[in-house]
């Protein structure tokens, strides 16, 4: 294996590692690290509807998923329900 070979598989195996080595419990969603509880939204959900679902002010929610676009199709996008 020639040394830029060598070089970029040393590269990859660090990377893999580094991102293994991560706290699997917590995601990002629009930049804020949800720890507690995610909901995966289906099509018929709206921002209005899961505020009021999980008992949140509809402002919680978008405090605790800055960016979230309300007007577009939420479907499969995975929000914070709870910090």
């Amino acid at each position: 294996m020639k040394a830029a070979g060598r070089t970029a598989l040393i590269f990859l195996i660090v990377v893999a590692l580094f991102l293994a080595s991560g706290d699997n419990n917590s995601i990002m969603v629009g930049g804020t690290t949800c720890s507690k509880r995610r909901h995966s939204l289906s099509s018929s959900e709206t921002c209005c509807s899961i505020a009021a679902s999980t008992g949140l002010k509809l402002q919680k929610l978008l405090k605790l998923n800055p960016g979230i676009d309300c007007e577009s199709n939420l479907q499969g996008q995975l929000i914070c329900i709870q910090g």
